[in-house]
């Protein structure tokens, strides 16, 4: 008999606000890797907004409005070209919960996402197609979409397969450690083909600490980045060492396994690992909160009653990842950046990171900065 699991997820509507133009650097023996800010821009909107993609051939964002509902298009500049609520009971709207909204693979139009229908719209924001499914997991998200939608298609195939209860750094698995874990399935996806839901990947143990599997209920929460180009998924998990390289060709076949190196990644730090995205050019980047200790905290917050750990980017790394090579570099976050908001990876090595807020003022606008990652040799 199926069961049901129902995630809440509320997220604020407070907006954010700074500015930061310090680069990060992080020596190797026969280089430097930077992290530099290039560009910036501000999206004056009276709501926070979260960008969740962009599409290089129309130059453009796609946003989300969580506090009217709206769907936002936006140029390079931050300038909303269009907007539009699709929320509602008419042939075009829908009356569920989105959970991830993108671009489409063919130019086309826009992909939406909830836990019971994938809609297909043109860029006039009209149903092409819209999927009805029962995922065997339920996801909602009360603040809208948060991620770009997980589709990948097989080569020689046109159908669309999409994850229905797998998404990045949102746990919805909980197995009892009676079952025998290595044999239960990890990922739920829809296929267009069969026109019905699936299971791939057999849990790997491997990715896990022996504390974690000493819990009476084992609850893994995957880190993941979907390359639809080249048809690959890179998955981790919170507090985990072991990357793992799929072939989304061959059934999520297991192509290699790396073993992370982080930099201070202590259990009583609460270090965890945060996001995971993958450059044009081939580098991936993993973000990861090293946390502070009890020690640390205490000072912190003595100069600063409000001070959090979760909230300070001199408490999160970037490492930069040759899959290939398997070598590995760190460097520090962008200070002044919101280290909870979006990470969006375009073009061939810059990323678009959102500003952190200053306490002190209201604002009525969202500003983001582009970085790109540099690396000079000596």
């Amino acid at each position: 008999m199926n069961r049901k699991l129902l995630l809440a997820f509320l997220l604020s509507a407070s907006t954010l606000f700074s500015c930061s133009k310090k680069e990060s650097d992080t020596s190797q023996s026969d280089g430097v890797y930077s992290l530099v800010k290039i560009d910036s821009f501000k999206v004056s909107r009276e709501n926070k907004i979260r960008i969740l993609d962009f599409q290089e051939s129309r130059e453009s964002f796609l946003g989300y409005d969580a506090i009217r509902e709206e769907f936002l298009l936006l140029n390079k500049e931050g300038e909303v070209l269009e907007h539009v609520k699709r929320v509602g009971e008419g042939p075009n709207e829908y009356k569920t919960n989105l959970i991830a909204a993108s671009f489409d693979r063919d130019n086309l139009g826009y992909y939406l996402l909830s836990s019971q229908e994938f809609i297909h719209y043109d860029y006039s924001w009209r149903i092409i197609d819209r999927t009805i499914f029962s995922s065997y997991y339920t996801v909602n998200l009360y603040s809208g979409p948060r991620t770009k939608v997980p589709y990948f298609t097989k080569e020689g195939d046109s159908g669309i397969r999409f994850f229905s209860s797998f998404f990045s750094n949102v746990g919805v698995h909980r197995f009892d450690l009676k079952d025998n874990l290595d044999e239960q399935k990890l990922i739920e996806y829809y296929d267009t083909n069969s026109e019905e839901i699936k299971w791939a990947m057999n849990l790997d143990l491997d990715f896990f600490s022996p504390s974690e599997l000493d819990q009476q209920y084992f609850s893994p929460i995957q880190i993941y980045h979907l390359d639809q180009k080249e048809n690959l998924l890179y998955l981790t998990f919170r507090n985990s060492n072991l990357l793992g390289i799929y072939d989304l060709n061959d059934d999520f076949k297991l192509l290699k396994k790396v073993n992370l190196e982080h930099s201070s990644f202590l259990k009583t730090n609460q270090a965890r690992n945060v996001s995971l995205n993958k450059l044009g050019n081939g580098q991936l980047m993993l973000l990861y909160f090293s946390g502070k200790s009890e020690g640390d905290i205490q000072i912190e917050t003595e100069k600063n009653p409000n001070y959090l750990a979760y909230q300070d980017p001199s408490c999160y790394r970037f490492m930069i990842i040759d899959s290939n090579s398997e070598e590995m570099i760190e460097i520090p976050f962008p200070k002044g950046v919101e280290p909870h908001s979006e990470i969006l990876n375009f073009g061939k090595d810059s990323i678009l990171l959102r500003d952190q807020e200053s306490p002190n003022v209201e604002q009525d606008f969202s500003n983001y900065s582009i970085f790109k990652l540099n690396f000079v040799t000596p």
